[in-house]
This record gives structure tokens, C-alpha cells and sequence, in this order.
């Protein structure tokens, strides 16, 4: 059994889980073949960054060889309801939001050369994510549109750490406990409490 351990003292993103499989020896070209059996045109890009003194490797996707930036609005979205999403941009562009079921998710999964092992663990995450984000709105899993978590990067992160902890035979995932604060947080369906419900 091999045992894969995430310290998230400072929390934890699909980029830095990708970049710490690299740092515990999964070389990067294995990592994009992976990504390549995906088949959503993503490439990785990994860089040496410094965070307070300590050195670590960060992965970042790109698609269509633009980089996925963090400072997307994270929310998951359900169908059929009016709300507003409470931002406005002075950038010159229009904010528009993808919304992916989870048959879309599962689909290209399934439609990929990603290893059976991959792909049923990958369904298998995006399907508790589904259905977790379904009981927080009180809705059925078929009915929920993924925000955050179904875009395009998210897919690639999730689906890629799954296929890189298979790559380096981990059996087992722990981590520290992760620090989510304290107050509220403005979200799509309003102000919600951290940790937000889920």
C-alpha cells in the first residue's frame, strides 16, 4: 500500500496537487499523457514558484494556450432558478458562465483513452461533488449545472491527479486538516457561511 499525504496548511488547489505529483516524481510528460487521453485540448505548464521561503513545482492548465487563471467565481449553479450573479467587469468583456451537468463530465470521461482505473475514480469523484451540491440546493442530481467544478480546468485537475496518484501506485490519500476560515462569503445563490454548506 502506498500513501499518498497532501499537508494543506495552506489550503489546496488542483494546480498545487498536480505540482506536488510532480514534485514526489511523476514526470510531467506522463502527467500531460494523460491529459492528452482526456481529450479536451488542455496542455500543462509547469513552473519552480516560491511561496513564503519554500520551493514546489505549480502545474498550470492551459486551454486553447490560455492559461486558467484562480480567479474565477466558484460556484456550482442550478438550473431554473433566477438569480444574479452580482458581478460586473470593467475589462471590456462580457461575463457569461458555462454550466455542465454531470453527464456531460461523465461523458468525457468515458469518451477518453484514460485507463478504466482513471475513469471509473474519476465518475466516481464528479458524482459525489453532484450529488453534495444537489442536497445543498435541494435538487436532483440530474438538474444541477456544475459551475466551478465543470469547467474545462476543473476537469483537468480532477481527472489529472486521480490519473497521476494511479501513475505513482498510491492506494491510499490522507491529508492535514484543511483551514477554511472563518465569516461569510458572497456566492451566486447569495452570502453563505465559511465553510460554505456541502
Amino acid at each position: 500500500m502506498s500513501i499518498a499525504y497532501f499537508d494543506c496548511f495552506s489550503g489546496v488547489s488542483g494546480d498545487m496537487m498536480l505540482g506536488a505529483l510532480v514534485d514526489a516524481g511523476l514526470p510531467l510528460a506522463d502527467l500531460q499523457a494523460d491529459i492528452d487521453d482526456l481529450a479536451v485540448g488542455a496542455r500543462l505548464r509547469a513552473s519552480s514558484v516560491d511561496r513564503c521561503g519554500m520551493q514546489a513545482t505549480y502545474v498550470q492548465v492551459e486551454i486553447d494556450s490560455q492559461p486558467m487563471t484562480p480567479a474565477r467565481e466558484q460556484h456550482m449553479h442550478v438550473h431554473g432558478q433566477a438569480h444574479d450573479h452580482g458581478q460586473t467587469h470593467d475589462a471590456g468583456h462580457t461575463h457569461t458562465h458555462t454550466h455542465t451537468h454531470l453527464r456531460d463530465i461523465l461523458a468525457i470521461i468515458e469518451n477518453s483513452s484514460l485507463t478504466p482505473e482513471t475513469k471509473a475514480t474519476a465518475s466516481r469523484v464528479f458524482q459525489r461533488l453532484t450529488e453534495a451540491e444537489a442536497e445543498v440546493h435541494g435538487a436532483e442530481v440530474d438538474d444541477v449545472g456544475l459551475h466551478e467544478v465543470g469547467s474545462l480546468d476543473a476537469i483537468v485537475d480532477i481527472t489529472g491527479v486521480i490519473a497521476g496518484l494511479h501513475r505513482l501506485g498510491v492506494t491510499e490519500v490522507q491529508s492535514s486538516p484543511l483551514h477554511v476560515g472563518t465569516g461569510t462569503v458572497n456566492c451566486a445563490h447569495g452570502r453563505y457561511p465559511v465553510p460554505v454548506p456541502g
